[in-house]
């Protein structure tokens, strides 16, 4: 009688409640609605880089036209990663709540590792976007100790790009970071 009942208690805990699953959709929802979202964020501030970036570079300031390097070839990353955005998100939606749906649990067991990858991947990704940071400074220092305009420009619009990609993946990592917690606490360890 105990090892059925036993049996019974472990094999509770190893399916997830219904309201667990509820929870997890909701989480996963919160996550890619925030990716289809932010893939606005994306394509404005390329949208805006392009539209500032491109004067720039016609410009026949030195210093404008160096800043118009990184401001034009950051515009089109960013604007490139708004469009996967919008692409990408509804339809992992969809295929991910068929998954829910079908066998949350090995939905959990794909979905966790993939999404601590990510979140991993926004870790050096930000600390890339430090490291431009620190160099496109140095550059900008170089720059005016030669009084070389152009790097100047060219280290000022490093700056400018990385920070506004390092604000932009802080605030996708955080909404990783969350996603993957609700994926951790789903099944019993």
């Amino acid at each position: 009688m105990f090892s059925l009942l036993l049996v019974g208690v472990l094999g509770a805990e190893a399916t997830p409640a219904p309201a667990a699953a509820v929870e997890l959709r909701g989480a996963m929802h919160r996550y890619y609605d925030g990716e289809f979202n932010g893939g606005f964020a994306w394509s404005t501030s390329g949208g805006l880089s392009l539209a500032a970036g491109v004067p720039m570079l016609l410009s026949h300031d030195a210093l404008l036209k160096g800043m118009g390097i990184p401001t034009v070839a950051f515009g089109v990353a960013q604007l490139g990663l708004g469009i996967a955005s919008f692409f990408t998100a509804p339809s992992r939606i969809r295929r991910f709540d068929a998954q829910l749906d079908a066998d949350p649990a090995t939905f959990v067991e794909s979905e966790g590792p993939r999404l601590r990858g990510v979140s991993r991947a926004f870790t050096v990704f930000q600390l890339v976007e430090l490291g431009i940071v620190a160099g496109a400074s140095g550059l900008m220092g170089a720059g005016f100790a030669r009084r070389d305009d152009t790097l100047v420009g060219v280290g000022l619009g490093l700056v400018v790009q990385s920070f506004l990609f390092l604000l932009l993946d802080e605030i996708a990592s955080r909404r990783a970071d969350t996603y993957v917690t609700a994926l951790d606490d789903f099944l019993p360890r």
